[in-house]
Protein backbone atom coordinates (compact mmCIF):
# COMPACT_ATOMS: atom_id res chain seq x y z
CA UNK A 1 0.00 0.00 0.00
CA UNK A 2 3.04 2.32 0.56
CA UNK A 3 4.62 2.09 -2.58
CA UNK A 4 1.15 3.26 -4.45
CA UNK A 5 0.76 6.35 -2.21
CA UNK A 6 3.94 7.35 -3.41
CA UNK A 7 3.13 6.85 -7.24
CA UNK A 8 -0.46 8.86 -6.76
CA UNK A 9 1.60 11.56 -4.92
CA UNK A 10 4.15 11.76 -8.15
CA UNK A 11 1.10 11.80 -10.24
CA UNK A 12 -0.45 14.84 -8.85
CA UNK A 13 2.70 17.51 -9.49
CA UNK A 14 3.27 15.81 -12.75
CA UNK A 15 -0.40 16.28 -14.29
CA UNK A 16 0.20 19.44 -13.00
CA UNK A 17 3.46 20.45 -15.01
CA UNK A 18 1.50 18.74 -17.95
CA UNK A 19 -1.15 20.84 -18.06
CA UNK A 20 0.52 24.40 -17.26
CA UNK A 21 3.23 23.22 -20.52
CA UNK A 22 -0.28 23.34 -22.54
CA UNK A 23 -1.76 26.39 -21.23
CA UNK A 24 1.48 27.79 -22.06
CA UNK A 25 1.28 26.56 -25.47
CA UNK A 26 -1.87 27.47 -25.59
CA UNK A 27 -1.13 31.18 -24.60
CA UNK A 28 1.88 31.55 -27.24
CA UNK A 29 -0.78 30.35 -30.15
CA UNK A 30 -1.78 34.35 -31.22
CA UNK A 31 -5.00 32.32 -33.13
CA UNK A 32 -6.19 31.44 -29.09
CA UNK A 33 -8.83 34.67 -28.55
CA UNK A 34 -10.32 35.41 -25.66
CA UNK A 35 -12.45 38.34 -25.35
CA UNK A 36 -14.94 40.48 -27.27
CA UNK A 37 -13.54 41.63 -30.67
CA UNK A 38 -14.80 44.86 -33.81
CA UNK A 39 -16.71 44.38 -35.96
CA UNK A 40 -14.79 44.51 -39.64
CA UNK A 41 -16.67 44.96 -43.04
CA UNK A 42 -16.44 42.10 -45.68
CA UNK A 43 -14.74 42.31 -48.89
CA UNK A 44 -15.37 39.85 -51.81
CA UNK A 45 -12.12 37.82 -52.56
CA UNK A 46 -9.30 36.95 -50.14
CA UNK A 47 -5.19 37.53 -51.31
CA UNK A 48 -2.34 35.85 -50.70
CA UNK A 49 1.06 36.13 -52.00
CA UNK A 50 3.25 33.15 -52.39
CA UNK A 51 0.91 31.06 -50.67
CA UNK A 52 0.56 33.66 -47.57
CA UNK A 53 -2.16 36.13 -46.22
CA UNK A 54 -1.49 39.33 -47.38
CA UNK A 55 -2.39 42.25 -44.47
CA UNK A 56 -2.44 45.85 -45.51
CA UNK A 57 -2.20 49.15 -42.97
CA UNK A 58 -2.65 52.74 -44.47
CA UNK A 59 -2.69 55.60 -42.13
CA UNK A 60 -0.59 58.54 -42.19
CA UNK A 61 2.34 59.39 -39.91
CA UNK A 62 1.09 62.38 -37.85
CA UNK A 63 -2.34 61.84 -37.08
CA UNK A 64 -3.85 60.51 -34.11
CA UNK A 65 -6.39 58.17 -35.85
CA UNK A 66 -4.09 56.42 -37.32
CA UNK A 67 -1.66 56.60 -34.80
CA UNK A 68 -3.85 54.72 -32.47
CA UNK A 69 -5.14 52.17 -34.75
CA UNK A 70 -0.98 51.41 -36.12
CA UNK A 71 0.06 50.48 -32.05
CA UNK A 72 -3.41 47.90 -32.48
CA UNK A 73 -1.70 47.24 -36.41
CA UNK A 74 2.23 46.28 -35.00
CA UNK A 75 1.59 44.81 -32.22
CA UNK A 76 -1.34 41.75 -33.54
CA UNK A 77 0.90 41.22 -36.72
CA UNK A 78 4.07 41.16 -34.36
CA UNK A 79 2.32 37.76 -33.01
CA UNK A 80 2.84 36.40 -36.78
CA UNK A 81 6.37 37.54 -37.46
CA UNK A 82 8.80 39.71 -36.74
CA UNK A 83 9.06 43.72 -37.64
CA UNK A 84 12.37 45.22 -38.44
CA UNK A 85 13.67 48.72 -38.06
CA UNK A 86 10.43 49.96 -36.77
CA UNK A 87 11.02 52.79 -35.08
CA UNK A 88 9.16 55.20 -33.01
CA UNK A 89 7.30 58.60 -33.42
CA UNK A 90 6.42 61.32 -30.82
CA UNK A 91 2.63 63.02 -30.67
CA UNK A 92 1.29 65.06 -28.81
CA UNK A 93 -0.69 62.78 -26.33
CA UNK A 94 1.14 59.48 -27.18
CA UNK A 95 3.81 57.63 -28.71
CA UNK A 96 3.14 55.24 -31.72
CA UNK A 97 5.58 53.37 -34.26
CA UNK A 98 7.09 54.74 -37.55
CA UNK A 99 6.88 52.81 -40.15
CA UNK A 100 9.68 54.66 -42.33
CA UNK A 101 12.33 51.59 -42.44
CA UNK A 102 10.21 49.00 -41.14
CA UNK A 103 9.80 45.85 -42.56
CA UNK A 104 7.86 42.43 -41.67
CA UNK A 105 9.19 38.74 -41.99
CA UNK A 106 7.02 36.08 -41.26
CA UNK A 107 3.99 33.89 -41.94
CA UNK A 108 1.88 36.53 -43.36
CA UNK A 109 2.74 39.45 -45.92
CA UNK A 110 2.26 42.92 -44.01
CA UNK A 111 2.47 46.16 -46.32
CA UNK A 112 2.28 48.87 -44.12
CA UNK A 113 2.51 52.82 -44.97
CA UNK A 114 2.17 55.86 -43.77
CA UNK A 115 0.90 57.23 -46.93
CA UNK A 116 2.09 61.13 -46.44
CA UNK A 117 5.63 60.27 -45.66
CA UNK A 118 5.87 56.40 -48.09
CA UNK A 119 5.35 55.94 -51.29
CA UNK A 120 3.00 53.02 -52.53
CA UNK A 121 2.38 50.93 -55.54
CA UNK A 122 -0.09 51.96 -58.13
CA UNK A 123 -2.12 48.58 -57.22
CA UNK A 124 -1.80 49.49 -53.25
CA UNK A 125 -3.13 53.20 -54.58
CA UNK A 126 -6.17 51.45 -56.04
CA UNK A 127 -6.92 49.34 -53.01
CA UNK A 128 -6.64 52.16 -50.86
CA UNK A 129 -9.23 53.94 -53.14
CA UNK A 130 -11.37 50.77 -53.72
CA UNK A 131 -11.55 50.13 -49.78
CA UNK A 132 -12.07 53.35 -48.40
CA UNK A 133 -12.28 56.11 -51.32
CA UNK A 134 -8.55 56.99 -49.90
CA UNK A 135 -9.70 57.30 -46.01
CA UNK A 136 -7.40 56.53 -43.10
CA UNK A 137 -6.69 54.93 -41.39
CA UNK A 138 -7.70 51.59 -42.95
CA UNK A 139 -6.88 48.11 -42.74
CA UNK A 140 -6.97 45.57 -44.88
CA UNK A 141 -6.71 41.69 -43.84
CA UNK A 142 -6.37 39.62 -46.69
CA UNK A 143 -8.97 41.54 -48.96
CA UNK A 144 -11.44 39.66 -47.28
CA UNK A 145 -11.77 42.11 -43.71
CA UNK A 146 -11.46 45.72 -44.02
CA UNK A 147 -12.36 48.43 -41.90
CA UNK A 148 -11.86 52.42 -41.69
CA UNK A 149 -11.19 54.70 -39.03
CA UNK A 150 -9.98 53.79 -36.07
CA UNK A 151 -11.60 51.35 -33.99
CA UNK A 152 -14.81 51.98 -32.39
CA UNK A 153 -13.93 52.17 -28.85
CA UNK A 154 -11.66 55.40 -29.30
CA UNK A 155 -14.80 57.41 -29.78
CA UNK A 156 -16.26 56.30 -26.34
CA UNK A 157 -13.29 56.13 -24.02
CA UNK A 158 -10.12 57.56 -25.88
CA UNK A 159 -6.88 56.04 -25.74
CA UNK A 160 -6.90 52.91 -23.20
CA UNK A 161 -5.70 49.48 -22.98
CA UNK A 162 -8.90 47.64 -23.33
CA UNK A 163 -9.89 49.27 -26.58
CA UNK A 164 -6.29 48.82 -27.72
CA UNK A 165 -6.60 45.26 -26.50
CA UNK A 166 -9.90 44.49 -28.46
CA UNK A 167 -8.58 46.05 -31.86
CA UNK A 168 -5.31 44.04 -31.34
CA UNK A 169 -7.25 40.60 -30.49
CA UNK A 170 -9.72 41.70 -33.71
CA UNK A 171 -7.32 41.73 -36.06
CA UNK A 172 -5.60 38.53 -35.11
CA UNK A 173 -8.78 36.75 -35.28
CA UNK A 174 -9.56 37.60 -38.26
CA UNK A 175 -5.69 36.61 -39.71
CA UNK A 176 -6.29 33.41 -37.84
CA UNK A 177 -9.58 32.98 -39.79
CA UNK A 178 -7.97 33.32 -42.93
CA UNK A 179 -4.20 31.89 -42.80
CA UNK A 180 -3.35 29.07 -44.31
CA UNK A 181 -1.52 26.50 -41.94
Amino acid sequence: MFPVMNVRLLFVPLLLLIASEFYLIWERNPCNIRGEVNNYSLGNYTCYQAGKLVVYYFGLENDSFSAREKIAFVEATSKFGRWKGLGTFDMPDLVTYSLRNASFEGDIVVKAYDVDVQAISDEEKELLYNYSGAFVPLVIIGCRYYRVGVYPDYFMFGVNEKALEREERSIRKYICELRRH
